[in-house]
């Protein structure tokens, strides 16, 4: 807090003269106080414009995000991959049984005709039922192999299509959560760009960037110049 050296009132530290009396503070304080009123406002702009510089870089229209989790992503039973394997097993053990039997049943009916004795038929009864019986365990062995690899198969297609709803979920939710900081970085440009307006005639449009306007800066600060017109014409 500094004093009117006329009238005693207090004043602001920025204060150029006296609110009460109207007396001007010294010259000298009033050219230093000047000078960083400018310097702080030319530092601010500099943000400013890195900020809106930065954001514009980074900001993607909306429309590229989700904007709810809304969406849902099905995982499938193990069911949903295993049934085909399963009717596929069955059916071809009863395909590979039937066509036993008929073998079978095709021999035996072929041989009523021809006369054999009590032991030929003995033993060509004894081959056909170990042949059927041989059917039967060959059905059985196919039928299990395939619901085997049908186990197999559907554990991995269930696996991987899950993994992949996972995935999709997961990223759903990256992408929605990028849009919220997406909106925020909108929000934090609209407010740059408003608060720019305050400084639209520091500096002239063809150098205003972060780089030239620190360039003023130093000049400034450095007592090479004490305007940012002389400031620029120094930069040529």
């Amino acid at each position: 807090m500094v004093y009117c050296k006329k009238c005693g009132a207090p004043m602001s530290d920025n204060a150029l003269e006296c609110g009460k009396c109207g007396t001007p503070v010294n010259s000298e304080n009033a050219d230093s106080l000047r000078k960083g009123d400018l310097i702080r406002q030319l530092e601010r702009y500099k943000v400013l414009l890195s900020e809106v510089s930065e954001l514009n870089s980074m900001i993607k229209p909306a429309e590229n995000f989700p904007t709810s989790l809304d969406t849902t992503f099905k995982k499938r039973a193990f069911m949903r991959f295993f049934w085909p394997f399963l009717v596929g097993g069955v059916v071809t053990g009863s395909i590979v049984s039937y066509i036993s039997v008929f073998s079978s049943m095709t021999r035996i009916q072929n041989m009523v005709p021809h006369s054999m004795t009590k032991e030929q038929a003995s033993m060509e009864a004894s081959k056909m039922v170990t042949e059927m019986y041989g059917g039967y365990f060959l059905a059985i062995v196919i039928a299990i192999g395939i619901i085997i690899c049908g186990v197999i198969i559907a554990k991995k297609k269930q696996a991987a299509f899950n993994q992949n709803a996972d995935f999709m979920a997961q990223r759903q939710k990256e992408r929605y959560e990028q849009g919220i900081q997406n909106d925020k970085m909108i929000a934090i440009l609209k407010e740059d760009l408003f608060e720019l307006r305050r400084y639209e005639g520091l500096v002239p449009e063809d150098y205003q960037t972060p780089e030239l306007v620190s360039q003023i800066i130093d000049l400034i600060r450095n007592d090479k110049a004490t305007t940012v017109e002389e400031a620029i014409q120094l930069l040529g």
